[in-house]
């Protein structure tokens, strides 16, 4: 198959003004002839080729702030979006303009690859944190959102009592995993109207209790269905049951969940079910506390090790916004940090003990950046968040045991908090320290851990200062910064590993513990109400 290419002719004699201007009718033809040369291949071979212009799964590009500026669109778009570190996606629909049969054809590839979905809300907090939980996104362009019809599912939260306005995105079906997960971190978060539970260790009763914190209204979640172009009602209850499947995991306690959308025919009970479920599991009225702090443990995890990416990659801005979201809400609204204390000898202890831990480590990591950067405020700042979280790890009786490592003999082993070495450097800075008492800390230390570069060398410096028998003026400090390890060395990254010996909970739906679930509805009867009460335990009853 040859395309249509202009030619040279051999004269060396100048051709004449009739040759040098083809005809409107020629010129046509060509127009037609490079239109229709695509639609020669097999519809088969189009569909294909469609597929990687349009599909999501091969137009994934490198992360937002990664790209050219060229190829960032609108610079309104890109203010946000540059805190992620999200891959991004870059559709070729300029095939669409071609012709119309081609437009057809690809469209009709680019809706049947690809569901889209928009999101809004009214939830200052979301909108604030969204990016650092690295969401891919098609564009938070207000108008171009507005505009889009084509979208699958839409989703819309409004918190109680905001007045901020409605923001919006569009994204991809297939990464609302990602936004789930913000929700239920951010969520987990505020005092919603339901009741938390956890059971109390033998020794101290072996018993269920619960307590509320309800003192806002519920967070109001609508879920609509766009047109499903289907076959048949089966098919169309299929499409609409994937669609809503994700959705189990958009979960915020007592949250009023609407779904819009009915189903015609034999398959009405079937989507009453899936609504059932959804609002049942999505929306919990019980919460075990143990089951979101598993939930919780794992969501920090997974950004500690973005941030620590970014951290490693030298790009310490961002990695300093992502540990700043995990430690959002510390130390007073933090779910870790306002627990009744009653939680130190229940069974949700030992998820509570190593979400702290990491909590820690993220604050240790942002106080390390923050010196490294000469931002004393923050520097200050995590220095007391730190010291907020160890006071809370204290109190459980059982912390060493919780956080050992399953193969370290319990005589050998120590633990490293990461705020010790942390604290002790910035409290040079930010309380004027004397060098006497840095030295003797860091002295403790590397007896502690010899083979801590970063321990080590700022002891070391600390000694040469000392060596100068000179005070230090609490003005002259900063400019003392660049000979420590925060500095010096390469940043501190810290990476908590779970134990082995910690099992996690199998039989679990949602938030809901199965296992318990029963036994502690029989405890609670009707003695639950909700507002803002503090824990109360309820003996199990006798059979």
């Amino acid at each position: 198959m040859e395309l249509p290419v202009r030619t040279r002719t051999n004269s060396a004699v100048s051709a004449s003004k009739d040759q040098q201007h083809v005809s409107a009718k020629e010129q046509q033809q060509q127009k037609r002839a490079s239109r229709t040369t695509f639609l020669v291949l097999p519809r088969e071979l189009r569909d294909q080729i469609y597929g990687y212009l349009l599909s999501h799964e091969h137009t994934k590009m490198p992360p937002y702030h990664t790209r050219q500026a060229v190829a960032r669109g609108r610079q309104s778009e890109a203010n946000k979006r540059d805190w992620s570190a999200a891959h991004t996606y870059f559709f070729h629909v300029n095939i669409l303009a071609v012709n119309k049969q081609i437009g057809k054809e690809a469209s009709e590839e680019l809706y049947a690859r690809n569901n889209f979905v928009v999101v809004s809300w009214k939830w200052e907090e979301l909108g604030e944190t969204l990016n650092s939980f690295d969401l891919p996104i098609i564009t938070d362009n207000k108008t171009a959102v507005a505009k889009f019809k084509n979208h699958s599912l839409r989703l819309h939260l409004d918190y109680p009592g905001e007045y901020h306005p409605v923001e919006s995105l569009l994204m991809l079906h297939s990464d609302l995993k990602v936004f789930c997960r913000a929700v239920r971190y951010l969520g987990a978060l505020l005092y919603w109207p339901a009741h938390f539970v956890f059971k109390q260790s033998k020794s101290t009763g072996d018993c269920f209790g619960a307590y509320s914190n309800h003192n806002v209204p519920a967070l109001r979640t609508k879920i609509q269905i766009n047109t499903v172009i289907a076959a048949s009602e089966a098919e169309a209850f299929e499409k609409k049951a994937k669609l809503l499947a994700p959705l189990i995991d958009l979960r915020v306690a007592g949250q009023k969940l609407k779904v819009m959308g009915s189903q015609n025919g034999d398959a009405q009970i079937e989507f009453a079910r899936v609504v059932d479920d959804l609002t049942r599991l999505a929306a919990p009225s019980l919460v075990w506390v143990k089951i979101v702090a598993w939930d919780l443990l794992d969501i920090s995890l997974a950004l500690m090790t973005t941030a620590n990416k970014l951290c490693r990659d030298g790009d310490y801005g961002r990695a300093s916004i992502h540990y700043w979201s995990i430690i959002v809400g510390v130390p007073f609204n933090h779910f870790f940090c306002s627990l009744p204390p009653v939680i130190v000898v229940s069974d949700a202890a030992a998820p509570v003990i190593m979400g702290l831990r990491v909590l820690s480590d993220a604050v240790a990591a942002t106080g390390w950046l923050a010196l490294r950067c000469g931002d004393i405020h923050d520097a200050r700042t995590a220095k007391h968040l730190g010291l907020e979280l160890d006071d809370m790890l204290c109190h459980f009786p059982n912390l060493e045991q919780v956080l050992r490592p399953t193969d370290e003999d319990e005589s050998s082993w120590v633990d490293q908090p990461p705020s010790w070495h942390f604290r002790a450097l910035c409290s040079f800075f930010t309380d004027d320290w004397p060098l006497a008492r840095c030295i003797g800390i860091l002295k403790d230390l590397h007896e502690q851990f010899p083979d801590d570069a970063h321990i080590a060398h700022d002891l070391e410096a600390f000694v040469r200062l000392s060596e100068r028998n000179q005070t230090v003026a609490p003005g002259d400090r900063l400019k003392l910064l660049a000979n420590f390890s925060a500095c010096a060395l390469p940043p501190q990254t810290f990476t908590f590993q779970i134990p082995d010996h910690h099992a996690r909970p199998t039989k679990v739906s949602g938030w809901h513990d199965q296992e318990q679930y029963e036994e502690a509805v029989a405890c609670f009867k009707n003695n639950l109400t909700l507002g803002h009460h503090g824990y109360v335990a309820f003996p199990k009853q006798e059979h």
